[in-house]
């Protein structure tokens, strides 16, 4: 009786053994069909055996749920992931769990809902951070700052991109590092930096041709980003053809969740050609496929371009509605991106349809969060995080470059060993005074190249001060050098700020047009800057508004200052009709520390407050105080 019971209990792990094989050969099978109904059904009817232990049935509920994803059905995919993410916690599998929440994150993501995409992949990283370095951590590392960008959260993606490229530079695959320029380049298209976007894709697609193996879905979506970096920066016929070929990819592989997007990229291509009654076809199209995977975002999008559409056409009542249902998608899924599009948008709807001061307060919304998007903090962020890639690159050159004169030394000595016992001493010494050699060479070139990068950034840094188009100092500057006047000016002295603006600007670019515009800006600029003292500076505010800081001097020298830049103006002679003077002129505010100001945003509003106060007064005039004021 002992006997047979042992024997009994022997046999019970043979038998698990081979259970567990026979599923896996079955499961393998499902995973290698091509037809997914037919998948479907398999999985289905594997889900119904009473003898699939949990783990088993967590790993056909998750394979049902990417079968669905595959077909296009992304809703049903985020349901049966939240199903297997439920059994999953009910049977305490941490590892199928944190696979169930990258799941539900990534057709989170799919369908657009950003923040729930971003909770899930954090949730799944709880798991993977406890594995050193894990490959899977900057996986989710990775998709966690794509969801993060979908939002136009840019600061939170770049940070969890830099977290993911670490590990991928020290660990991770060449596709893995390929993968993350390709995300990082749609970070520069929603920066506006189109160029840095195109040189980055093109080298992608490059690097994938080069390593000659199958990633034809990667390349397809670095054609598609190409795509809308081209249509952005105004080559539509290049980002007309590089959709297409994306667009075919996809439409051959069955990933029609792409197409949606493609489409919404075509509605906006043929409303930049002026092309509407294609852009209103498009856009429709691109709302049918959005909505039948619950694409959020791109049905988001496809309805703000119908409405562009539409409004273009003159269908203003449609217009209107479709905008509507645009702007409250984009509040609730917190599309910061598309939101302000919305804003640009409604301020010039709200104009067309008789109510200019909600249009105003539309527009004014759009330029702050506009500059908000276009930050020169994220953009410095971004090139630092391009200089840690660029070094990345070259320690790597170091290395391999060391690493194969190591190994032509081995074969050297090898070679002398076997030829004779008499030459290993003289061998040694030999390489010892190379690899001496070789280390100084390799100090100096990390020293040299890291001195290079140091000099890029000061220029980075020094450029980042400059306005583009007057070379003046630019107003990020202005705030710098202002903050450090008034943190280091002595009791015994005054910190002086100048506040002066272009007369009937607005009237010069609608009568003489932009490009004129900007000449004159440039001009007035030259002619201040020419005209202060050295230790004084000059920086372009913002539009044709400018303000000069006044080191060491007192009210009256300054204003004798501003008198004389404002007869070299006078001598310019710009002409512009419609000021009433007949030319160009500035009006000007100016105040000084020592007027019981308590801090700089004080300062800056009494000068602001004076430079309106000289608006109100006829302008061309400088006011230096409610009592004073200066007619030229």
């Amino acid at each position: 009786m002992i006997i047979l019971v042992g024997t009994y209990l022997l046999n019970i792990p043979f038998k698990l053994h081979a259970q567990e094989n026979s599923f896996n050969e079955v499961f393998e099978n499902i995973a290698t069909l091509e037809d997914y109904k037919l998948a479907d059904k398999k999985l289905t009817a594997l889900l119904k055996s009473e003898s699939l232990t949990p783990l088993q049935h967590s790993s056909v509920l998750q394979a049902v749920a990417k079968n669905s994803s595959s077909q296009g059905d992304i809703q049903l995919a985020l349901e049966q992931a939240k199903t297997s993410l439920i059994f999953a916690q009910k049977h305490n599998l941490k590892k199928i769990e944190a696979e169930a929440n990258k799941l539900v994150g990534a057709f989170s993501y799919y369908k657009g809902d950003h923040n729930a995409a971003i909770d899930a992949y954090e949730k799944s990283l709880q798991y993977y951070k406890g594995f050193s370095l894990s490959i899977k951590a900057a996986n989710l590392y990775n998709n966690i700052a794509l969801a993060y960008a979908g939002l136009g959260e840019f600061n939170q993606a770049l940070e969890n991109y830099e977290i993911a490229n670490k590990i991928y530079q020290e660990f991770g695959s060449d596709v893995d590092k390929i993968d993350i320029r390709l995300n990082i380049a749609g970070l520069y298209i929603q920066l506006s930096r189109f160029n840095t976007a195109i040189e980055t894709l093109l080298d992608v697609l490059e690097k994938y041709e080069a390593l000659n193996i199958n990633a034809q879905n990667s390349i397809a979506l670095a054609k598609s980003h190409l795509a809308s970096a081209y249509s952005q920066s105004g080559n539509l016929e290049l980002a007309e053809l590089y959709t297409f070929e994306s667009m075919d990819y996809f439409l051959h592989t069955n990933e029609t969740y792409y197409v949606a997007n493609l489409l919404c990229n075509l509605s906006l291509l043929n409303l930049r050609r002026y092309d509407f009654t294609k852009a209103i076809e498009y856009a429709v199209k691109g709302k049918e496929f959005s909505k039948k995977h619950s694409r959020q975002s791109t049905y988001t999008t496809c309805t703000l371009n119908l409405s562009l559409g539409l409004y273009a056409n003159g269908d203003n009542i449609k217009a209107g509605i479709l905008l509507k249902e645009a702007r409250e998608l984009a509040k609730k899924y917190g599309y910061k991106e598309t939101l302000n599009y919305i804003r640009a948008f409604s301020g010039l709807f709200l104009a067309s349809n008789g109510n200019p001061s909600l249009a105003f307060k539309e527009n004014l919304d759009y330029i702050q969060k506009q500059d908000e998007r276009l930050s020169s903090s994220l953009n410095e962020q971004l090139t630092n995080f391009e200089s840690k890639l660029l070094k990345q690159k070259i320690d790597a050159l170091e290395t391999q470059k060391f690493l194969q004169n190591k190994r032509e030394q081995d074969k050297i000595l090898i070679t002398i060993l076997v030829i004779s016992f008499i030459f290993i001493l003289s061998f040694f010494i030999y390489r010892y005074v190379r690899v001496q050699q070789v280390k100084k060479t390799l100090l100096k070139m990390v020293q040299l190249r890291t001195n290079e990068l140091e000099i890029a950034n000061e220029k980075l840094t020094e450029l980042s001060l400059i306005d583009g188009l007057t070379t003046l100092h630019n107003r990020r500057s202005f705030d710098l050098d202002l903050f450090s006047q008034w943190e280091n000016v002595e009791k015994s002295k005054s910190c002086l700020l100048l506040l002066a603006d272009i007369d009937y600007f607005k009237k010069y670019n609608d009568n003489y047009g932009h490009v004129a515009g900007d000449e004159a800006l440039k001009r007035v600029a030259l002619t201040m800057a020419a005209h202060v003292r050295k230790d004084d500076k000059v920086y372009r505010y913002g539009g044709e508004e400018f303000a000069i800081i006044f080191a060491n001097h007192d009210l009256s020298s300054a204003k004798v200052t501003f008198d004389r830049i404002h007869e070299e103006i006078k001598k310019l002679q710009i002409e512009h009709k419609g000021s009433e003077y007949g030319i160009i002129s500035l009006s000007a505010g100016i105040c000084q520390s020592s007027e019981n100001i308590d801090s700089v945003q004080q300062l800056i509003e009494l000068a602001d407050m004076r430079l309106y106060e000289a608006k109100s007064n006829g302008r061309n005039i400088l006011v230096s105080n409610q009592l004073e004021e200066v007619r030229f």
